[in-house]
């Protein structure tokens, strides 16, 4: 145990070290110390700040990378459905040809059963081959009207007839139409 003498002396001498003035390098290293806290507490925050930005543009660079991928696939797909969709419109375009004769029958029967026979040759070989859903619907509602009107002859089985080939018209035109411009086969839908 250190006397009241003791003591008195040790306090005096950290007294007199505490009024020394504190040199500018002491005072800077307080003043850090000091500000640290502070200098973390604002410097998170930008940096976090700044790596969502970094995040953001490369997510925006892969997004646009993807779009211009997608892009490309679909050109490619295009092309190399063109054979199949030039087929289609020349067969699509034969039919409704061959359906508008059938249906200005001028009273020559030889012309009507020629282009009567020729319906039914493009009914089961080409356009079997290049129609979707749609359009085998409305060749087989036409065919039966088709049949009645051969059968018959009469105005009610042709008004059938006219019906029916409107509905075959739109139903390729509608097919054409969706082939082209979606790029899509519509075949499996």
């Amino acid at each position: 145990m250190a006397t009241l003498k003791e003591e008195y002396e040790e306090r005096k001498l950290r007294a007199s070290k505490e009024e020394q003035p504190l040199s500018a390098r002491e005072r800077l290293l307080m003043a850090l110390e000091r500000l640290e806290p502070l200098l973390l507490a604002a410097l998170v925050p930008v940096a976090g700040g700044l790596w969502a930005v970094y995040v953001y543009n490369d997510n925006q660079w892969e997004i646009a990378k993807a779009v211009d991928a997608a892009a490309q696939t679909r050109a490619k797909l295009v092309e190399l459905q063109k054979p199949f969709i030039d087929r289609q419109f020349g067969t699509y375009k034969n039919l409704t040809q061959t359906v508008g004769e059938l249906l200005s029958f001028t009273g020559d029967r030889a012309e009507w059963d020629k282009s009567y026979f020729k319906y039914w040759r493009q009914h089961f070989r080409p356009v079997a081959l290049v129609e979707d859903n749609a359009v085998h619907q409305a060749k087989i509602k036409y065919a039966e009207a088709l049949k009645a009107y051969s059968k018959e002859g009469n105005s009610n089985t042709f008004s059938d007839l006219e019906i029916a080939s409107k509905s075959l018209t739109s139903a390729t035109r509608n097919s054409i139409q969706s082939s082209w411009t979606t790029g899509e086969l519509n075949t499996t839908k």
